[in-house]
């Protein structure tokens, strides 16, 4: 909680201890081979295991003790070509080896042409999986935190499509660009639990798409007009979102403010019986939905309500019989008023409750 990560120009990285109080420099692009990086280069935290570190200039860099030290897991070998540094990486939400990355070159004289490549093997090797994907620069690398085999490309330029899914690792692609404008684009975000739910950064602003990328529609309340967003990112703790602009400065919104509300995290619930079945779901307090997901080992008969402070039963949520394995709903909490209230799941003749807070 307390490291935080900063880069300066051509991938100059430092790491503070102590919450941005102090830095301390961690990777000198001077000192490792392949100096060849980009102005602004990338670096990735591994969502795995946070001492995971990778960098990208012509090669890869990799870290595992938080930046103390640094390897090339794929040789003294550029990823691509020498000419061709890395512009973007991106890191599985569930393998600590696995990531995607997007070269660009150096210059506009260089003729090659950009790739995306894919590693399952913490960057030992790479697959060349760039297919039918435009010629054009990968400004963002984003996996679906879902579904570990589906990652997005977002594309900068003008013309063919601008976001791209694949959903077998880079064996196929899909232009999901749908009614976007045509215009740059910078980034994607793409939130825990909520697979359809997709938001990405462009030179207009942000747009936003509740049905995977079929239908795309603006939301830039709060926002300068055009705000030629950059970067994007999400605290699941504050329930805010992080926007970056080029020359229009930083801005922190709530998604409820773009009429869009992310699940809230119900925690804490815990079975005694964890051999018969396992109940995991997501935080307090509720305020407008909660995503909730049981796994079941066996068929049983489930029920699932919500009772209030006086333990008056006002919503059952599952009342069936269920095959075995994973099951989830969300529970929206619309007609519910703001105050305490207890969850009840039970399986079969097992019984787990947990208090939540609905504001």
């Amino acid at each position: 909680d307390n490291e935080v990560y900063a880069t300066a120009q051509f991938l100059a990285l430092f790491r503070s201890d102590d919450k941005g109080q102090n830095f301390q420099r961690v990777l000198d692009w001077q000192s490792v081979p392949y100096t060849n990086v980009h102005f602004v280069a990338p670096y990735a935290v591994s969502k795995v295991n946070p001492k995971v570190l990778y960098a990208g200039g012509g090669a890869i860099y990799k870290s595992t003790n938080r930046g103390a030290s640094w390897s090339l897991p794929n040789g003294n070998n550029p990823v691509q070509d020498f000419t061709m540094p890395i512009a973007s990486i991106g890191l599985s939400y569930s393998d600590v080896d696995k990531l995607a990355i997007a070269t660009a070159p150096q210059d506009p004289t260089i003729s090659l042409r950009p790739q995306i490549l894919y590693s399952s093997n913490g960057g030992s090797s790479f697959t060349n999986v760039t297919g039918n994907l435009p010629d054009r620069l990968a400004i963002d690398v984003e996996f679906d935190p879902n579904e570990d085999n589906t990652f997005y490309v977002v594309f900068s330029g003008f013309g063919s499509g601008h976001v791209y899914r694949t959903k077998d690792a880079g064996a196929t692609w899909e232009d999901i660009s749908g009614n976007l404008p045509n215009v740059p684009h910078s980034c994607i975000f793409i939130p825990i639990d909520r697979p359809n739910l997709l938001l990405v950064g462009n030179d207009l602003g942000v747009y936003v798409s509740e049905d995977g990328g079929t239908t795309w529609e603006a939301y830039n309340k709060g926002l300068p007009y055009p705000a030629n967003v950059v970067d994007m990112s999400y605290n699941y703790n504050t329930a805010k979102m992080q926007i970056g602009t080029h020359g229009n400065g930083a801005f922190q919104v709530s998604l409820a403010e773009f009429n869009i509300q992310l699940p809230a995290v119900i925690t804490g619930l815990e079975t005694t019986t964890a051999a018969d079945f396992k109940f995991t779901n997501d935080p307090n307090p509720v305020i407008s939905e909660a995503k909730i997901a049981y796994r079941l080992d066996k068929k049983a008969a489930v029920n699932l309500t919500i009772y209030d402070a006086q333990g008056r039963s006002i919503r059952t949520l599952v009342n069936a019989s269920q095959t075995a394995g994973a099951h989830q709903i969300f529970w929206n909490r619309t007609g519910i008023l703001p105050g305490t209230y207890k969850m009840v799941l039970q399986i079969g003749k097992q019984r787990v409750s947990k208090h939540i807070l609905v504001k």
